[in-house]
């Protein structure tokens, strides 16, 4: 069953490989906080990132706050790669962002 949420004011996005923003994200009192896969992220260090990132889903957070990921486009390597190592991520991710903002759940 989807579940439908209401309307978020304020977005926090933080890079997969700045591990130590991490903590930020989770207490900055954003409605949605997302650790960011994509082009934050630079190309040497993306398997890092997606490694570290899944950290990001069992650090305590806010009741109520949503958290995600945004990946590169699935049509890329990138982003089978992102799709792939988000898999593996403890609990769901409530939400997973594409390049260019588009969100789904």
């Amino acid at each position: 069953m989807m579940q439908t949420l209401a309307p978020a004011e304020v977005w926090f996005v933080t890079p997969g490989h700045h591990f130590a923003r991490f903590p930020a994200a989770h207490g900055c009192g954003a409605d949605v906080a997302l650790v960011d896969l994509e082009d934050s992220v630079p190309a040497v260090v993306k398997p890092e990132a997606r490694q570290g990132a899944a950290a990001f889903f069992t650090a305590p957070t806010t009741a109520g706050r949503v958290l995600g990921v945004r990946i590169s486009s699935p049509t890329t390597r990138d982003g089978i790669l992102d799709l792939a190592a988000i898999a593996d991520y403890p609990g769901p991710a409530g939400h997973c962002a594409g390049p260019q903002g588009r969100v789904g759940p």
